[in-house]
């Protein structure tokens, strides 16, 4: 995870959210919460906007603030 951070620190504005235990795979259980995050980076939301809240999905997840 360390590498992410300093990725998002030399990128201005940007924001780290991680998803425990995911790595570098794409579990099925987390489409929906990922394609909420693109959702709305694309749409300029801070918050995604998902049919499950965060603490119900599977890994749950948090933003880092840089």
């Amino acid at each position: 995870m360390a590498c992410g951070v300093d990725t998002a620190r030399a990128i201005a504005g940007a924001r780290l959210h991680v998803i425990e235990g995911m790595g570098h795979d794409l579990p099925p259980q987390l489409i929906e919460r990922l394609l909420a995050l693109i959702d709305g980076h694309l749409h300029g939301k801070m918050e995604p906007q998902t049919r499950t809240p965060a603490a119900q999905a599977p890994t749950g997840g948090r933003d880092i603030h840089l």
